[in-house]
């Protein structure tokens, strides 16, 4: 990755004009009480700082429309990257299905039952994820699964495994 020098007059521009740093941000649907506003805020600063520093030649309000729509892009890139980074480390209470109380006769012929109408995504999940504990990001690569995809159909199957339980 290379390093790129950001000049202190061009940071001090892009402090003067905030307003579309916080625009974007606004755009993108972060707000002041959300937990990483500063960071993503900074993220807009240094994007805009390098920006005046490239388009030395055009004039500030071709870069500020640029600037705009480069800061919401990478902000939402951000918002991306968090978000993946927060659906490969669940805390294990999620990642994780256990029977907490013994099951009545009726219950294991209710629970075989509908493990006989899994479909072929669903079978794979519950054997490979839930019987030997392989995680949901193998499991995508080895089968050409989506993560999100098979983290969905891992919420439907328990979600469906409980209401058979619970009837």
């Amino acid at each position: 990755m290379k390093k790129e020098n950001i000049s202190p007059e061009s940071l001090l521009l892009a402090w003067e004009n905030k307003t579309i740093i916080k625009q974007a941000l606004k755009k993108a649907n972060v707000y002041r009480t959300y937990n990483d506003y500063e960071d993503l805020f900074h993220e807009g600063l240094i994007t805009y700082a390098q920006l005046l520093d490239q388009y030395t030649g055009k004039s500030l309000s071709e870069i500020n429309k640029l600037a705009h729509k480069k800061i919401f892009w990478k902000i939402n890139d951000e918002l991306r990257k968090n978000q993946r980074r927060f659906e490969l480390f669940l805390p294990i209470e999620d990642q994780e299905f256990e029977l907490k109380e013994s099951l009545s006769r009726e219950d294991w012929l209710a629970l075989a039952t509908e493990l006989g109408q899994l479909s072929q995504v669903e079978s794979l999940i519950f054997k490979e994820h839930f019987i030997h504990k392989r995680p949901l990001k193998i499991l995508a690569q080895q089968y050409n699964f989506s993560l999100r995809t098979l983290s969905r159909k891992k919420g439907e199957l328990v979600s469906r495994m409980r209401t058979k339980l619970k009837r």
